[in-house]
């Protein structure tokens, strides 16, 4: 991981667990343990998914499918 990518990566998991405090009310200790155990984060911090290219608004889509169905959807990747 070069620099930029983990300066993006780092900045993604902050928006994600921002957009969970304030959009859906949860406090900033439960948005953080929501972000870090999810799959949206591993996938977001593994570079060859390329995950971290895509917009905010997007993962945070992937992250809140991934908390109302248990899963993440394995389908974008295909």
């Amino acid at each position: 991981m070069n620099e930029q990518q983990f300066v993006l990566i780092n900045d993604m998991i902050g928006t994600l667990v921002f957009k969970l405090r304030d959009g859906m009310g949860k406090s900033l200790q439960e948005a953080l343990q929501i972000v870090f155990n999810s799959d949206t984060v591993k996938h977001l911090c593994n570079v060859r998914s390329g995950l971290y290219q895509n917009g905010s608004l997007y993962v945070y889509d992937l992250l809140i499918r991934e908390l109302q169905f248990g899963r993440f959807p394995d389908d974008i990747f295909e």
